[in-house]
């Protein structure tokens, strides 16, 4: 028997009554997961999320979550694991590196944030996305000097419920102290100069607020990703940054994008790294989503791709500032999408900052992110060798945040709001959506993801999964399939529409 807890999101109506069913026939307590927030004058849907911890055997997780699932008024639960992230490429050494790999700041010299800086000046516009409020939700703040400015006592440790979302620098097996300094260090870097003289930092100007969620970038627990969310909100960030990613993909994660996409917050997320797919939440219509870029302008070879992507920007080899598990600040050359995250949520900064009080001809907060997006893809550079076919798992093209500025805002009636796909239909007897998530989550966790079998799935898998794998695995076209490629299949057949 173990204690897990569990997510639930319960209809609007006739709450009490039904949390207080749950209570007494799961002998359990239910939790709300935050106060009440408001969307413009509507009433969040945050107020739908609760959290309960129930006593379960090993073998019978998601089907105390199905039989939960079946009383009215529930409309989604899920067991709290923590999600596997899509590491990024580790540093070859622990030793601070002195010396970039290539011209120093190159990555925001290909971006143009300082061309950007001096058009919105000649415009009389506001330069440099100055003022504009950017929240972080990653591992937290160190006392790096490129982070000296950061608003730290204006963010908050969701993962420990503290004030302060310093991040504890934990050691342990696949852990990365640091990672949060890293990635905001892209954006608020002013002691360490590019090779013009300018501040290595894209964007410092900007008011930067860390909310840590995680102890490590490779363990993301789904409510401290819907918490953080709503922290950012509550400190009128007006862009979030998120350099995390993984899957599979959970309600509460939908419900944090559709918050912060109809209050009209740009939330830029990590397209992932090392696998063929993109991951949640950048995967979500409502976020805009990053991809990685190196030095020659050719897609960084462990970005992750697919037709969520909006944009590519640097992300192989940028060098930023870094702390180790002793404390010390130095500085690496990071790789990964982490890192191309922050250059895009920066631009965005810089282009409401430009435009100011003209934004307020979108009267719905999704509007105002999705004029960025047709500005963001209007204004990529295109490299000649970026065809139809790198737009289709690359983006529109690379971050160029000059053009960005001078391409003209679209008129409200040519924008369209983005949903959510349809989910899965119930099956009577089990959630298909369910055991979806379920083989995704053992595949992806897996020490040995690149060698798993059907076998090896179904050996893990509930009883209740089992047989849906079994029944899928017995379709004639499937039989034929070597193992291989039947967990080729799985794998997309479980992405799709999850």
């Amino acid at each position: 028997m173990a204690e897990i807890e569990y997510e639930l999101l319960l209809d609007r109506d006739k709450q009490d009554k039904l949390i207080a069913k749950i209570e007494n026939i799961f002998n359990t307590t239910l939790h709300k997961v935050s106060e009440n927030i408001k969307v413009g004058n509507k009433e969040s849907n945050f107020r739908q999320c609760y959290s309960a911890i129930i006593e379960v055997d090993d073998d019978d997780v998601w089907d105390m979550a199905f039989a939960i699932s079946q009383l009215k008024g529930v409309r989604d639960v899920e067991p709290n694991f923590f999600i596997p992230e899509v590491r990024e490429e580790k540093p070859k050494s622990k030793k601070c590196i002195q010396d970039p790999d290539h011209i120093l700041g190159w990555h925001k010299i290909k971006t143009k944030f300082k061309e950007a800086e001096d058009y919105a000046a000649s415009q009389g516009r506001i330069p440099g996305g100055k003022g504009i409020r950017i929240g972080q939700l990653d591992t937290g703040y160190t006392d790096h000097p490129e982070l000296k400015n950061v608003l730290k006592n204006e963010g908050y440790d969701v993962y420990k419920g503290d004030p302060d979302p310093r991040d504890e620098l934990e050691t342990g097996l696949l852990l990365q102290p640091g990672h949060g300094t890293s990635t905001a260090s892209v954006i608020t870097a002013t002691e360490m100069k590019t090779h013009h003289g300018d501040p290595l930092g894209v964007a410092p100007e900007t008011k930067f607020i860390p909310f840590r969620i995680s102890p490590s970038v490779i363990h993301i627990f789904r409510q401290t990703i819907l918490k953080g969310v709503l922290k950012a909100l509550e400190a009128n960030c007006k862009v979030i940054t998120f350099s995390m990613g993984g899957a599979p993909p959970r309600k509460f994660w939908e419900i944090a994008a559709s918050e912060a996409y109809e209050k009209g917050v740009i939330w830029v997320c990590a397209a992932g790294n090392e696998v063929d797919w993109v991951v949640w939440p950048a995967r979500y219509p409502q976020t805009i989503c990053a991809a990685a870029t190196g030095f020659s302008d050719f897609p960084w070879e462990d970005t992750c791709k697919g037709k969520t992507v909006d944009i590519s920007a640097p992300g192989h080899r940028v060098y930023v500032g870094t702390t180790w598990q002793n404390g010390r600040s130095c500085y690496k050359n990071g790789s990964g999408t982490s890192y191309a995250t922050p250059h895009v949520a920066a631009a965005a900064a810089v282009w409401l900052a430009y435009h100011g009080k003209d934004l307020n001809q979108y009267p719905l907060g999704w509007q105002k992110v999705e004029a960025f997006r047709y500005c963001l893809k209007r204004s990529a550079r295109t490299p000649q060798w970026w065809d139809k076919e790198y737009k289709k798992l690359y983006g529109a093209g690379i971050l160029d945040v000059e053009r960005l500025l001078k391409v003209n805002l679209p008129k409200k009636d040519k924008l369209r709001k983005r949903i959510f796909p349809p989910r899965y239909n119930r099956p009577e007897s089990i959630s298909v959506n369910m055991v979806h998530k379920e083989i995704m989550y053992l595949t992806l966790s897996a020490e040995q993801r690149k060698k798993l079998n059907p076998d090896y799935l179904l050996s893990k898998a509930s009883k209740s999964a089992k047989a849906a794998l079994n029944k899928q695995l017995s379709k004639g076209d499937v039989r034929r399939k070597s193992d291989k490629k039947k967990v080729e299949m799985l794998k997309r057949a479980f992405l799709v529409g999850v």
